[in-house]
């Protein structure tokens, strides 16, 4: 069950003006079932081509370490714990499954410019899980399915048909303009939180478009780049970060990413 921890008002504000819809909309699939279906996609998807972990320990463990210092400080729980795995795979791009399987690719930490990107992507990703987007979406598919006959219960070939869809996208559901702002918000207050400088999601939003702009969009998942544009986004997350007004020493970069992003680089090579 989510829970919102103590906040500063502004904070609150901002968050709670574009996170209510998500927090009060019915639902249809608990915590237990949401993670259940995360875990056959997670199968699905460790199986499927293309599909490569980075068995590299130190990286590993520092994705995680931000990952789980983001879920601690989120002011919007979930009771199922977060778990993070590195893919070798050069599209920028991360991705979160439901229950709270996470999954950041190397493209993305190669190209982040600084750590504070880098958080600031995970925390949208986690956001995404926070706010029960995925199981909104899940839900929005299974009354569809109901409507034609299909029952949404145990003995439904429902949840296998789902992660089947998900697995196919690699873990990726499609959200729509409003959860992708939600999950942007949440996520830089969650940084913010855990002592990252918000800036981070909102510059890395403004890399999108240089990578873009140099002819490498190709590499951009298609997810980073639109709903909504990356100019809104920027837009949004200024008008944000201003009413928080976070302190001057959160962090925007460390030693310890330059090291990981060089051992990174030193992989692909």
């Amino acid at each position: 069950m989510r829970r919102l921890r103590r906040l500063p008002p502004l904070a609150l504000a901002a968050l709670l003006a574009g996170c209510v819809g998500s927090a009060l909309a019915p639902v249809l699939i608990s915590d237990e079932r949401e993670r259940e279906m995360g875990q056959r996609v997670v199968t699905s998807l460790e199986q499927s081509d293309g599909f490569h972990r980075l068995d590299d320990a130190e990286v590993n463990a520092y994705v995680s370490g931000i990952g789980q210092r983001i879920a601690a400080a989120s002011p919007v729980q979930r009771s199922f714990p977060f778990s993070f795995q590195v893919v070798r795979r050069d599209e920028v791009n991360a991705f979160a499954l439901p229950g709270g399987f996470c999954y950041v690719q190397t493209g993305l930490i190669t190209e982040a410019q600084c750590e504070a990107q880098l958080v600031g992507v995970i925390a949208h990703e986690m956001a995404h899980v926070a706010l029960g987007h995925h199981r909104e979406e899940i839900a929005n598919q299974a009354l569809l399915q109901t409507a034609q006959g299909m029952v949404f219960n145990e003995g439904s070939p429902f949840a296998a048909v789902a992660a089947a869809r998900i697995a196919s996208g690699l873990g990726m559901l499609t959200f729509n303009r409003g959860q992708e702002s939600e999950a942007d918000r949440l996520g830089a207050v969650a940084m913010a939180r855990a002592g990252w400088d918000p800036r981070g999601l909102r510059d890395f939003f403004a890399r999108l478009d240089e990578i873009s702009q140099g002819g490498g969009g190709g590499r951009i998942a298609q997810m980073l780049s639109t709903h909504p544009s990356n100019t809104a986004r920027v837009q949004q997350l200024d008008a944000l970060i201003a009413s928080m007004n976070p302190p001057p020493n959160l962090t925007m970069d460390s030693p310890r990413f330059s090291e990981i992003k060089r051992r990174v680089a030193g992989i692909r090579n």
